[in-house]
């Protein structure tokens, strides 16, 4: 049976659609966001791991560098302890000799300024640079101070200061001479070029934001590389990190971390190594911004590609929801005319019915169902699968109606005669049609049935009573032309009706005609149309008040003019017939 909406069956409006399809596009966005903030994040944490990953190879590299320098210092140093403890140096032959020494020593090392021995008292008696006629102290030195009262001190490394006969920033690396007796007997100290190191460290690619900086233990700056400020700005002053301090107080010898610079408040990732020996620390630092710049770059595009997904996302959901609307309104529309097509189905009079392809029947009406006898479509349907099981007194007539429409797809006007559930026999008038899908495919059939039985009553009835009137006996078929026939007598107490003869009409050929007074009787009117009469009505100019009529038939069968005479009344009637 045809499907319609039971009313209060909930539907899917379009505010629930369009809420729907929001709530849906929001949780797209929603993972989208979420999966590209924990991919953006996974990105950085890489990112900063690689930054610290670098910062310290560059360390360890930079502090194998410096350490070897500090061992062979170390070394040129001994050897010129040991030479002056073992020998006496006051003679001019050692002395000459201790001079060739340090200057050779100089020259294998290219960081080195100079090499010089420092008596007891704190004044430079052999190295380069000295001037016969001057006199160098350096007994104030914190270094010398740190020798002199320190037997066990080893190598020690000053502070970074301004040299008293080089007149540049260096490093003084220092170890004391002792007397035979092990009394202090003088230092003797290397001075490390402030400029060698700065060019050792501007070798290395750091970018743009990076920094290496040479520190004692302190955190005092000994040397430094990168920043707006130069690297004698910032010798000897302290710029102390709080995570550094703590590491080293807890023992660490390298390690890494992530600081803002008091230098330059450039935010990098650092690594750092304490020298081994040494009371120093290398420290490199990446600039985070630098160390993220991919990063950005990833974020960036991650970004500009959500953002279009969101927009195709958004642009998709509007067509979606633009084509849902207009799927909906289609729909509305398809179920009005459903609802007509189905009331218009439902309270028809005629009988509607639809057939598969294969001739079994999927859908009849009401009327359809009276029209066979049936109380409803359900009973019809129940007992009734195809057309050709239809009950019908003329055989096969059904079954060759299913073939004929199922090989032809229509059927205009074609009369069956069939019989009804109890028994009874019926004429139906059937139209039907095949019925395609939008790509032309046949779907099913489609038709229509109306009981026409009363009509087709009423045509047998007819053709009966032209049968009896043709077989009828003519009474004038010997009465001569313009013959009377004169009126039975009235009713008692009546007078007798006038006598009265009509002639033909001029130009007839033949034929009957009818004359009498007043008013037509009742049962020549049925007669009148069937046989092409035409009746006049005049008013009587002799006798006032009266009417005259006279009624001719035009080609009128002779048969039916004596079945006139038989049936109508005689009062005033005159009849005549001409051959």
């Amino acid at each position: 049976m045809l499907s319609v909406h039971k009313e209060g069956e909930r539907h899917f409006n379009s505010s629930t659609f369009t809420l729907a399809l929001v709530g849906l596009v929001l949780l797209i966005t929603i993972i989208l966001s979420l999966a590209s903030l924990i991919s953006l994040q996974r990105g950085r944490h890489r990112a900063l791991a690689e930054s610290a990953t670098h910062a310290q190879n560059l360390c360890l590299v930079l502090g194998d560098n410096l350490s070897e320098t500090y061992e062979k210092i170390n070394l040129q140093l001994q050897v010129i302890k040991d030479e002056v403890e073992r020998s006496a140096i006051s003679r001019p032959s050692e002395t000459a000799r201790l001079d060739s020494i340090l200057r050779l020593l100089k020259a294998r090392v290219p960081a080195l300024e100079g090499i010089w021995v420092i008596d007891r008292d704190g004044i430079i008696t052999h190295g380069p640079g000295l001037k016969t006629d001057s006199r160098v102290d350096i007994s104030d030195r914190d270094y010398f101070q740190r020798l002199k009262a320190n037997p066990e001190a080893g190598l020690v490394t000053s502070t970074p200061v301004i040299g008293r006969i080089t007149r540049s920033w260096i490093l003084l690396v220092s170890r004391r001479i002792n007397r035979p007796d092990g009394s202090f007997g003088g230092i003797v100290s290397a001075a490390v070029s402030l400029d060698y190191l700065t060019r050792l460290f501007a070798a290395v690619d750091l970018g743009r934001e990076g920094s290496i900086s040479l520190r004692n233990l302190n955190q005092v700056i000994l040397v430094r590389h990168a920043g707006p400020q130069g690297a004698e700005s910032m010798v000897g002053k302290a710029a102390p990190f709080p995570e550094l301090q703590k590491r080293i107080q807890q023992g660490h010898a390298s390690g890494a971390f992530t600081a803002l610079s008091r230098v330059d408040h450039v935010a990098r990732n650092y690594a750092f190594l304490r020298l081994p020996g040494k009371e120093q620390l290398l420290l490199v630092g990446l600039g985070k911004n630098e160390s993220l710049a991919d990063w950005r770059r990833e974020v960036q595009l991650t970004a500009t590609f959500a953002g279009g997904l969101l927009l195709l996302t958004l642009s998709f959901a509007w067509v979606v929801n633009r084509a849902w609307r207009r799927q909906r309104m289609a729909m509305e529309a398809l179920n009005v005319e459903k609802s007509r097509y189905q009331s218009i189905f439902m309270n028809a009079f005629e009988g509607i019915w639809r057939m598969s392809l294969d001739g079994s029947i999927s859908q009849v009406n009401p009327a359809f169902a009276r029209a066979w006898g049936y109380a409803s479509q359900e009973d019809m349907m129940a007992e009734i699968k195809k057309i050709r099981d239809l009950p019908s007194d003329q055989e096969g007539q059904l079954a060759e109606l299913e073939r004929k429409l199922i090989k032809t797809g229509r059927i205009d006007g074609l009369e069956a005669k069939g019989r009804k559930k109890d028994g009874t026999h019926a004429w139906f008038l059937v139209h039907a049609h095949l019925v395609r899908t939008p790509d032309g495919k046949p779907a099913y059939f489609e038709g229509m049935t109306i009981d026409i039985s009363e009509r087709k009553a009423a045509e047998l009835e007819r053709e009966r009573l032209i049968l009896e009137l043709k077989q009828a006996p003519n009474p004038f078929s010997r009465m001569p032309t313009g013959s009377c026939i004169h009126p039975h007598p009235l009713r008692a107490g009546k007078k007798r009706a006038e006598h009265k003869c009509v002639k033909p009409w001029p130009g007839r050929s033949g034929g009957a005609g009818i004359s009498y007074s007043g008013e037509s009787p009742p049962l020549l009117k049925p007669f009148q149309e069937p046989m092409h009469a035409i009746h006049r009505r005049t008013r009587s100019s002799t006798q006032p008040g009266r009417f005259l009529s006279e009624v001719r038939v035009g080609d009128c069968p002779e048969e039916l003019a004596g079945a006139i005479l038989r049936q109508v009344s005689p009062d005033g009637l005159h009849l005549w017939i001409r051959h």
